[in-house]
């Protein structure tokens, strides 16, 4: 069926049902518009293909059935597909609308996330995910733009299942690969076929990117990128940041294995290994959590969370679970400026990484008040005093007001003015 030419959309009504209104996005599939549905008056997402692949009769074809596979799919950790058609031979589905960010909005304005703001997280988006898997759909596109947060704070799993839509077409050549390609799994970037270990190992990168404010194997084109994830071993989270938990970055390097088979059984098992190293370590950091945060496993999740891979239970191995939120503050430990891996904007880390240069500063301020003290007669028992304080405390990375020399030359100054006096005396 050929297609024709829709013209503007906003205001369109679709199948005299559905109103487009203003755009969201678009990505490599489809265009996202927000709209609603007269006849029940609610808002909805509606994601319609793009008309160059609905030229392709197979790609629609596979399309639609995916949407309506999509559909079986009920979990509150998941957008729902409410409905599939086509306007103009342009396939497109209706899913519910939220309205909350993505995490790729809140890694902008936070830059990165705490371990045990990073369990809460992945316990939501696991459970959502894992619930698309429990129909034999694998998501094939797992990053942060996918993971959105609703008004009520809890974490949503979007855009599943309609990736698949163009595999073995002619839109897809030797060499072409489908998905965001700095989270592809190395077996989907060499032409094997995606899998549910796949999606494991795409939550890793998102992991690694949500604990350290970058992808673990950046590249400037998008081609280099998939190379490295073909080519070489993902790197454990503390590399860049030091306060990331050896346990934690076992938990991830597990996920993001470049072999599927040495990965976490299940999702519910990563899901499970993370909680256990975040409560291992402390990981909460005692702070109130912010609403899109927020999600709460059900008690269904609570269960997966303390069975092991191969289905025992690990409560008779273990105490009890001490309640995340009273867990004593994660010790950060200050990184300086210098080493910083990723300059975000003001977030929650601000403070450890501007605390270091405030010290250095402070203390070369009180090195050149020691120096000061050296011209005062009285003074020169202070001086050394305070250029010794100022010696000891100061970071030898500071180059801005060389407080380490000027420390040291306030001491010299000192010294000898009071050896004068006390000679001069005798």
């Amino acid at each position: 069926m050929p297609v024709q030419g829709t013209g503007p959309l906003t205001g369109v009504l679709l199948q005299r049902r559905y109103r487009v209104a203003t755009r969201i996005a678009s990505g490599g599939m489809g265009t996202v518009f927000r709209g609603r549905d007269e006849r029940l008056d609610r808002a909805v997402a509606i994601k319609l293909l793009h008309a160059h692949l609905a030229e392709d009769d197979e790609v629609r074809r596979r399309f639609c059935d995916e949407a309506r596979h999509a559909a079986k799919v009920r979990h509150h950790n998941v957008v729902a597909v409410l409905d599939q058609d086509e306007h103009g031979g342009l396939p497109f589905i209706v899913m519910e609308l939220v309205d909350g960010p993505s995490l790729r909005e809140v890694l902008r304005a936070r830059t990165r996330l705490s371990p045990g703001e990073l369990d809460r997280f992945l316990t939501a988006a696991c459970a959502g995910l894992s619930a698309v898997h429990r129909v034999g759909l694998v998501h094939r596109d797992v990053k942060p733009e996918n993971l959105l947060h609703d008004e009520h704070g809890d974490v949503r799993v979007a855009d599943f299942g309609i990736a698949r839509a163009l595999e073995s077409t002619q839109l897809t050549p030797a060499g072409t690969v489908l998905g965001s390609v700095r989270y592809m799994a190395p077996e989907v970037v060499v032409g094997q076929r995606a899998t549910f270990a796949s999606d494991q190992y795409s939550l890793g990168i998102v992991a690694f990117e949500a604990l350290t404010g970058r992808t673990p194997l950046p590249a400037e084109v998008p081609l280099a990128a998939a190379l490295r994830h073909a080519r070489e071993v993902v790197p454990p989270p503390s590399s860049l940041w030091p306060d990331v938990p050896a346990a934690v970055d076992h938990v991830i390097m597990t996920a993001t294995a470049k072999d599927p088979d040495a990965r976490h059984p299940s999702l519910d098992a990563f899901m499970s290994a993370l909680g256990d190293a975040v409560t291992t370590v402390g990981g909460g950091d005692g702070r109130p959590h912010p609403t899109w945060i927020s999600s709460t496993p059900d008690d269904a999740t609570r269960e997966r969370r303390h069975a092991s891979a191969n289905g025992r239970s690990r409560r008779s191995r273990r105490p009890a679970r001490r309640d995340r939120s009273a867990a004593p503050p994660h010790a950060q430990r200050p990184i300086p400026a210098e080493s910083t891996p990723h300059a975000g904007p003001a977030g929650s880390n601000a403070s450890v990484v501007a605390r270091p240069i405030y010290i250095r500063a402070r203390m070369s301020v009180l090195a050149v008040v020691a120096l000061v003290f050296t011209l005062v007669p009285s003074g020169v028992v202070v001086a050394p005093v305070l250029g010794f304080v100022a010696l000891r405390r100061i970071d030898r990375s500071d180059g801005a007001l060389r407080g380490d020399a000027v420390a040291g030359l306030a001491i010299v100054v000192g010294l000898a003015r009071l050896a004068v006096m006390v000679l001069q005396r005798i």
